[in-house]
């Protein structure tokens, strides 16, 4: 009778013990896959906001000297990148290279912003595909197969919030082999050439400080002065012009008159009048937009 109990708890125990063992092997199971798919449901919430690449156009290895290439930014719905002046918000967005002995590049080339404005201010800056275009230069006799450039990206991108969107790119180019670039990143980088502000050659200007503001007075003999819709002033440097979406223009005489006011704090009095002038011009074929790099001495 004894060992018919004994043997009656033993297996009770047993029981017991394989029940306790289940019960908690069935909770660490259970809290795993919870774990698991509260992380995967994170990691599926968490978006990319923006994507940088550094990417080249069509090049021949034959006596090859300058190939054209370009800083890409891909950024997700309403974010933006700054330009060099990011105006009221933002910072600008800076590039540092680090290149092989003997290889040279040009510095970044700026195509026109756009204004964004928050709450009556206004930014510089670019959205959906921002590209960022250069030429690197090969010297005459280079012996290398191939190159590697590098470059340090490092901006501010916006939505509802901002955040810091620095990259480290790098780019390994065979000089050795002919290479075309696929359809879409030659466009994008033969576009972003043809969108460079071009050193004034059509406009005459004359700048005159008021005090409060500084009128910029625009004829020609080459546009028709009459047909320009619009006048923007994008200044280089931030802090001394107020950044605005919107700036006061008028025609009278053929001569066209932009009133580009002061910023209310500004940091220093300016000799010239530095930064990019865009026009927008009305056609029978539809409006354009000439946009021009302009370093004026303010009277």
């Amino acid at each position: 009778m004894n060992f018919l109990f004994d043997t009656l708890v033993l297996t009770s125990s047993r029981i017991c013990f394989l029940n306790y063992i289940k019960f908690y092997m069935i909770k660490f199971l259970l809290f795993n896959i919870i774990s698991l798919q509260f992380y995967s449901y994170t990691f599926a919430q968490e978006k990319i906001e923006a994507k940088a690449d550094l990417v080249v156009d069509s090049y021949s290895s034959e006596n090859i000297r300058i190939i054209n290439a370009a800083v890409v930014v891909q950024l997700e719905k309403d974010w933006h990148i700054y330009w060099l002046n990011p105006g009221d918000s933002g910072m600008p967005t800076s590039f540092e290279f680090i290149l092989p002995e003997q290889i040279g590049v040009s510095e970044i080339k700026w195509t026109v912003p756009k204004i964004f404005e928050f709450e009556g201010y206004a930014s510089y800056g670019y959205e959906d595909v921002a590209v960022f275009p250069f030429s690197i230069y090969i010297p005459e006799n280079f012996n290398q197969d191939e190159i590697t450039i590098e470059l340090n990206l490092r901006s501010l991108i916006c939505k509802d919030v901002c955040k810091p969107f620095n990259k480290k790119l790098s780019k390994t180019i065979n000089l050795k082999k002919y290479f075309v670039a696929d359809n879409s990143v030659s466009d994008l980088i033969s576009n972003a050439f043809k969108n460079i502000p071009v050193k004034n050659d059509k406009l005459k200007l004359l700048t005159k400080n008021h005090s409060d503001y500084v009128a910029i007075n625009i004829s020609s003999d080459i546009i028709e002065i009459n047909k320009i819709k619009d006048v923007h002033f994008f200044p280089f440097e931030n802090g001394i012009f107020k950044n605005s979406v919107t700036q006061n223009f008028s025609i009278s005489d053929s001569v066209a008159e932009l009133i580009v006011e002061f910023d209310l704090f500004k940091t220093k009095a300016p000799e010239f009048l530095s930064g990019v002038l865009l026009i927008e011009l009305i056609s029978e074929k539809g409006n354009s937009r000439l946009a021009f790099e302009v370093n004026e001495k303010i009277e």
